[in-house]
């Protein structure tokens, strides 16, 4: 007589109906497993690649990294967040929809890679770096046969590990136990192995997420579920995949972010204040509120740099950087546009506000003095409050003219246009400007 074939399919229901069809559909005997609960799964799952789940039976999905997951629920219903994704049937499910899950259930080549990686790039796979390290501690600890989770990122040189993500039922950890965790984690990144590898206690197990030799992450998990398949054949892969993901997402959240941000000052560069200006302008639009910007010019920066380097004028750039968001609200933004000028974003601010937003930056300059004992740099600011429909380009290119005009007053000087009556272009602006020279 041939071997029994592997088993195939895990069914979960107690909907008698429902188990009579699929036992019925099965082409041979021996390639499904049933099931009345996900407690009864307390079993070894053998070579079982798929788990089919009667929604109204189990309220959580089993523990183990199954290929497919197949869903059972009344019409209507939608998938818990606990879940793994997967195919949704309709309850009750016809004979042609069973036999096509047996059908695909059963095809040779079930165990091939492009077979399995379609359900982990539907679960894990995207670029959105808060959505994969919620996934990656929601959905994955129980493919890997456990409760609950916590991920911490692999520091670059010099920098602490970083807890990113933790299972929403997880415990708080007691310091004692945190330095505890990262002892552990160093001892991991010091001497990665391939294999899964458990902690010296039986309270957490620590699996590196790693790609091409490289750790990325490691995810701590905790509370083991019973009959779980732990299996490092069949996990390695898994594991290494959400590791991919993991890493994609994370350089394209850093790219994204070099992107938008300025590497001297930490600000928004051009593109990314802009982008928030426009942003802004629609809110004022639409809630008809005021808006306004200021134009930033750093004076003597040339003088820094011939005298003391360019060292010196970037540290002049930086600290300048640093008393401009100091002083800005929770809802202001500031960006370098490049060099020494730099561009402000006031929103529900009016003209005659923004020129004291403008006198108070001057002032930052002023009363915060070098350790050096030399004179920092100073500013001339040009401001300009914002017509609705106007456009970030004209409204960028009056403040500029306001800030030519303040230059032409003088250092420290502030010239703020409104244009709130106008058509917001340059050639009908109100020219009654406000302007002044920051106290002494």
């Amino acid at each position: 007589m041939p071997n029994p074939p592997n088993q195939r399919v895990l069914l979960i229901t107690r909907d008698a109906a429902l188990r009579e069809a699929v036992v019925s559909a099965a082409p041979i005997a021996g390639v499904l497993r049933c099931a009345e609960s996900v407690a009864e799964g307390a079993f070894d799952l053998g070579t079982a690649s798929e788990c089919w789940i009667d929604l109204d039976t189990a309220p959580v999905p089993p523990a183990g990294p199954f290929a497919r997951y197949v869903y059972f629920a009344r019409r209507g219903a939608e998938l818990p967040r606990v879940f793994p994704t997967g195919l949704l049937v309709a309850k009750p499910a016809t004979r042609t929809a069973i036999s096509v899950l047996w059908a695909e259930a059963m095809r040779d080549d079930r165990d091939a890679p492009w077979r399995l990686l379609p359900m982990w790039v539907a679960t894990y796979q995207t670029l959105d770096l808060p959505r994969v390290q919620t996934l990656l501690v929601e959905h994955l600890p129980r493919q890997l046969g456990y409760n609950r989770a916590a991920l911490y990122l692999r520091p670059a040189i010099g920098e602490s590990w970083l807890l990113a993500a933790s299972s929403p039922l997880s415990e708080v950890e007691s310091m004692n136990d945190e330095g505890d965790t990262i002892r552990r984690l160093d001892a991991i990144v010091d001497a990665p192995s391939a294999s899964i590898t458990a902690a010296e206690d039986s309270f957490a197990t620590f699996l590196p997420l790693a790609t091409a030799g490289e750790i990325v992450a490691v995810l701590k998990c905790s509370e083991p579920l019973a009959g779980a398949c732990r299996d490092p054949g069949r996990l390695a892969p898994l594991l290494e995949f959400c590791a991919r993901c993991l890493q994609h997402a994370l350089r394209f959240s850093r790219a994204d972010r070099d992107a938008r941000f300025d590497a001297l000052t930490g600000l928004y560069n051009r593109r990314g204040i802009e982008e928030r200006l426009q942003t802004e302008l629609r809110r004022a639009a639409r809630y008809h509120t005021a808006l306004s910007i200021l134009m930033v010019d750093l004076d003597g920066l040339k003088q820094i740099n011939d005298r003391d380097g360019h060292p010196a004028g970037d540290e002049a750039i930086r600290h300048a950087a640093a008393r401009m968001q100091a002083m800005l609200r929770e809802s202001d933004c500031a960006g370098r546009l490049g060099g020494d000028e730099f561009l402000v974003v006031l929103p529900a601010t009016n003209a005659e506000g923004a020129r004291l937003a403008a006198e108070r930056l001057l002032n930052q300059l002023r009363q915060k003095p070098d350790p050096s004992g030399k004179p920092l740099i100073g500013a001339s600011i040009g401001g300009a409050e914002a017509a609705r429909g106007a456009a970030v380009s004209e409204l960028i290119a009056i403040a500029d003219d306001a800030l030519y005009g303040a230059k032409r007053d003088g250092r420290g000087c502030v010239r703020v246009v409104s244009t709130a009556g106008g058509d917001g272009t340059a050639a009908n602006a109100d020219l009654a400007f406000v302007q002044g020279k920051a106290s002494e």
